[in-house]
C-alpha cells in the first residue's frame, strides 16, 4: 500500500505526493455544496489549508 507523504492545499484541491514521488490532485470543491455537520467547517479555505496526514489518511482538526 502506497502513502501520501506531503500534501499541499490550495483553493479547494488538495495536491498529494505518495512514496513513489507521484503526484495526484483530490478535488474538494464537493464541500462547497455540502451541508452535513463536519464538512461545515471545510468550507473555510482556511480551515481546509490545515489538512495534515494522520496515521495515512488526509485529517482535519475537527475530525474529519
Amino acid at each position: 500500500m502506497r502513502k501520501i507523504i506531503n500534501i499541499v492545499a490550495s483553493d479547494y484541491t488538495i495536491l498529494c505526493t505518495i512514496d513513489t514521488g507521484e503526484k495526484f490532485k483530490y478535488d474538494m470543491s464537493f464541500v462547497k455544496r455540502s451541508n452535513q455537520e463536519m464538512i461545515l467547517p471545510l468550507k473555510d479555505i482556511n480551515f481546509l489549508k490545515k489538512v495534515y496526514i494522520e496515521f495515512g489518511p488526509l485529517s482535519w482538526p475537527n475530525g474529519y
